[in-house]
């Protein structure tokens, strides 16, 4: 037997759903921002932090993104990648999910 819900009942859902996804939206802004701040305070440090994240080949880090990081910590600057995670474009959406700041961490919980 099949469960149904009320056209109430989904209304409520979905709203419930949105509000949830608008909460994670405003975390994920609110750390990357708090991240970006702290890659410009000390740039030499999270250029160490990314490469020791990258250089850890056990990590389960996809290849993909491992070689789009080590591309993007080569040929951009610090400031460019700060940018880049508080406003990324599109095509970086994904990418700035998986950064390799996690060394970092402590720094950013601080704030």
């Amino acid at each position: 037997m099949e469960a149904r819900i009320s056209s109430t009942e989904y209304r409520r859902l979905l709203g419930q759903k949105r509000e949830a996804a608008q909460a994670h939206a405003l975390r994920t802004e609110t750390f990357r921002k708090r991240l970006a701040a702290v890659i410009l305070e000390d740039p030499v440090r999270a250029l160490e932090a990314a490469t020791v994240t990258l250089s850890n080949k056990k990590a389960p880090r996809q290849q993909w993104s491992r070689r789009q990081w080590e591309e993007l910590l080569r040929t951009r600057t610090m400031e460019d990648i700060a940018t880049l995670l508080v406003r990324p474009p599109e095509e970086f959406q994904t990418l700035m999910d998986c950064h390799p700041f996690g060394g970092l961490a402590s720094a950013v919980h601080g704030r």
